[in-house]
C-alpha cells in the first residue's frame, strides 16, 4: 500500500469513527449560509412509489470521501453494487455499507434507491457523509415514498 493510500485509509477511518449527526449539525447549515458551502455538496433524492427504483444523485466539489448510511427500513433500501460515480474513486472499502474515497476531485454519485411492493407510504431519512474542501459534511437526505 503506497504512503498516499494509507493516509487516504487513515483519513476515512477517522472520517467514519465520528461519523453521524443530521443536517443543522454545522451552523454554516443556515439559510444565510454561502450559496458556494451550501452547492460544494448538493443531494436529490428520489420519490418512489412502491415496487419502484428512484436515483439518490450527490454531487461533491474537492471531495476526498463519501459514506451513504442505509435506509432504517426493510422495505426501503439503497442498492450499493448499482452506485455509479462520474470519475472512478481511488480506494473503495468495502463495508456495507461501502465508503468511497478520491484525491480531491469533483464527482457526481450515483445510488439507486429500492422501495418493495410492500413499503408504507412515508419519508426515509438517508445520512451522507462526505469530506468536502477538507472539511466532514453531513447532509440528511429525504427518500419519499408515496
Amino acid at each position: 500500500m503506497t504512503r498516499r493510500r494509507y493516509l487516504l485509509a487513515v483519513a476515512m477511518c477517522l472520517l467514519l469513527a465520528g461519523c453521524g449527526g443530521v443536517i443543522g449539525d454545522d451552523p454554516r447549515e443556515t439559510p444565510s449560509a454561502s450559496d458556494d458551502y451550501r452547492t460544494a455538496l448538493a443531494v436529490d433524492a428520489p420519490t418512489i412509489s412502491p415496487g419502484e427504483t428512484g436515483t439518490l444523485t450527490i454531487e461533491m466539489r474537492n471531495t476526498t470521501g463519501l459514506h451513504v448510511d442505509r435506509v432504517q427500513s426493510e422495505n426501503v433500501s439503497i442498492d450499493y453494487g448499482g452506485v455509479a460515480h462520474s470519475r472512478p474513486p481511488s480506494v473503495t472499502w468495502t463495508s456495507l455499507p461501502p465508503s468511497w474515497g478520491w484525491e480531491s476531485t469533483n464527482v457526481t454519485t450515483t445510488l439507486p434507491v429500492v422501495a418493495t411492493e410492500n413499503a408504507t407510504r412515508g419519508r426515509y431519512e438517508v445520512t451522507i457523509i462526505a469530506t468536502v474542501d477538507g472539511e466532514r459534511r453531513n447532509r440528511t437526505a429525504v427518500v419519499t415514498v408515496e
